[in-house]
C-alpha cells in the first residue's frame, strides 16, 4: 500500500470514528471554562460553600478524564456483544430501578429540599441506557410482529411503562418524559405502526400531565409558568426571571468570562440547570448560537453513525443514545428560554455533574464502535 493510499485509508478511519468525538471535546472544554467562569465565586457568595473558586472545574475535570478512559475502551468492545447480553442487562436495570423506588418511592409527593440524593442521580443514569439496549435488542428481533398490537405494541409499551414507572417513582418526571420520548422515537424508527404510536404518545402526555398536576411543587412550578414569572419574580418565579435576565445582559458578544451578573444569584443552579443562560451572558448570542450549533452537529454526526450502522440492533442504539443527548440538549435550552416550566436538566457534556458526562462519555464510546464496525463491514471483502 502505497504511502498516499494509507494516509486516505487513516483519514477515512478517523473522519468516521471520530469525528463526533471531536465535536463531543469541544462541548466539554466549553463546559470547563465555563463551569470555571461560573462558579469561581462561590466562595464569596454562599458561606455555606467550603470548596475553592477552583472546586467544581477540578472536579469536572477528573469526571472528564475518567468519561474519556471510559470512551476509549468501550469504543474497543463490538457493541453487538451488548445484544447477546440484553436479558442481563435489562434484569440488571430493573433490579436497580426497582432498589431505587423502593429507598425513594416513598419521597414522591415531595420536593427535592426535604429528601436526600440517595445515589439517584448515578443510578438513572446507568439505567437509561440499560433501558435503551434491552428495548433495541426487542425492537431488533420483533420483526414483522412489531406492527401487530398484541405482539408488538403491548410488549413494547410495557416495556415503557415499567421502566418510566419505577423512574417516577424516584420524583424525576423529566428524566420519565425524556425516556418516554426516546423509547417512541426508536419505535418509530423501528417501524411500529404510526397509529398505535400516536395512541402511545398520547395516553404519555396525558400521564404525564396527571403526574405534573397532583404533586405540590409540580404544581407551583407549572402555575408560575403559566401566569409569568414576573409576577412572583423573588419567590416562585426568581430562577426563571434570572435566567432571561442573564440572556438579556449577554446581548450579543457577552460581558466576558468571569464577568457574569446572574451566576451569583443562581449559585449552585448557574454551572449545571442554567448553563445555557450563563453561556448567553457570558459569550453573548453569538456564544449561545455557537453553542447550539455544536448540538447540531453533534446530533447530525450521531445520526450519521446509526444510518450507517451494520445492523439494526446498532441502528437503534445509537438512534436511543444520540436522541437522548439530543432531546436533553433541547429540554435544557427551553428551561433557560422559559419555553417550558423549570425541571432539573442538565447540558450535556457542558454543565456540571459527573454522572452525567462519565456516563455520556462512555455512551460516546458506543457510538464510535458502532460507526467502526460498520465501516469495517464496508471494507471487508465480498
Amino acid at each position: 500500500m502505497t504511502g498516499m493510499s494509507m494516509r486516505g485509508l487513516l483519514w477515512r478511519r478517523a473522519k468516521s470514528d471520530w469525528g463526533i468525538v471531536v465535536v463531543t471535546l469541544a462541548l466539554v472544554v466549553l463546559g470547563l471554562v465555563m463551569i470555571l467562569s461560573t462558579s469561581r465565586e462561590l466562595p464569596y457568595i454562599n458561606l455555606l460553600f467550603e470548596g475553592g473558586a477552583d472546586t467544581y472545574f477540578k472536579a469536572q475535570l477528573q469526571y472528564a478524564t475518567m468519561g474519556l478512559i471510559a470512551m476509549l475502551i468501550i469504543s474497543r468492545i463490538d457493541y453487538r456483544l451488548y445484544q447477546r447480553l440484553a436479558v442481563p442487562i435489562g434484569i440488571g436495570t430493573l433490579v436497580l430501578l426497582v432498589l431505587m423506588a423502593v429507598l425513594q418511592g416513598r419521597f414522591l409527593f415531595v420536593s427535592a429540599e426535604d429528601i436526600g440524593t440517595v445515589g439517584r442521580g448515578q443510578v438513572t443514569e446507568v439505567a437509561k441506557y440499560g433501558v435503551i439496549i434491552y428495548l433495541a435488542a426487542w425492537l431488533s428481533a420483533a420483526g414483522p410482529r412489531l406492527k401487530e398490537f398484541r405482539t408488538g405494541m403491548v410488549p413494547a409499551a410495557t416495556i415503557l411503562a415499567v421502566s418510566c414507572g419505577l423512574i417516577v417513582l424516584q420524583r424525576d418526571l423529566s428524566t420519565t418524559m425524556l425516556l418516554g420520548v426516546v423509547c417512541i422515537i426508536m419505535l418509530f424508527v423501528a417501524g411500529a405502526d404510526t397509529r398505535q404510536l400516536v395512541v402511545l404518545a398520547i395516553v404519555s402526555i396525558l400521564v404525564s400531565a396527571l403526574l405534573a398536576f397532583f404533586v405540590a411543587y409540580r404544581q407551583n412550578r407549572l402555575f408560575i409558568f403559566v401566569t409569568n414569572p414576573l409576577s412572583d419574580p423573588w419567590n416562585k418565579g426568581y430562577q426563571s426571571v434570572r435566567s432571561l435576565v442573564a440572556l438579556n445582559n449577554g446581548r450579543l458578544f457577552g460581558l466576558g468570562l468571569a464577568k457574569g451578573i446572574e451566576s451569583r444569584n443562581l449559585h449552585s443552579m448557574a454551572h449545571t440547570d442554567f448553563m445555557f443562560a450563563m453561556i448567553g451572558e457570558q459569550l453573548g448570542f453569538v456564544g449561545g448560537l455557537g453553542t447550539i450549533a455544536l448540538y447540531v452537529l453533534w446530533t447530525h454526526r450521531g445520526l450519521r453513525v446509526a444510518l450507517r450502522s451494520a445492523d439494526n440492533f446498532g441502528r437503534l442504539v445509537a438512534i436511543g443514545l444520540v436522541s437522548w443527548e439530543a432531546c436533553r440538549a433541547l429540554l435544557h435550552l427551553a428551561v433557560a428560554t422559559n419555553t417550558v416550566p423549570i425541571t432539573g436538566t442538565v447540558l450535556p457534556f457542558v454543565s456540571y455533574g459527573g454522572s452525567a458526562l462519565v456516563a455520556g462519555l462512555a455512551a460516546l464510546g458506543v457510538l464510535v464502535n458502532i460507526s467502526r464496525q460498520a465501516m469495517l463491514e464496508a471494507e471487508a471483502p465480498r
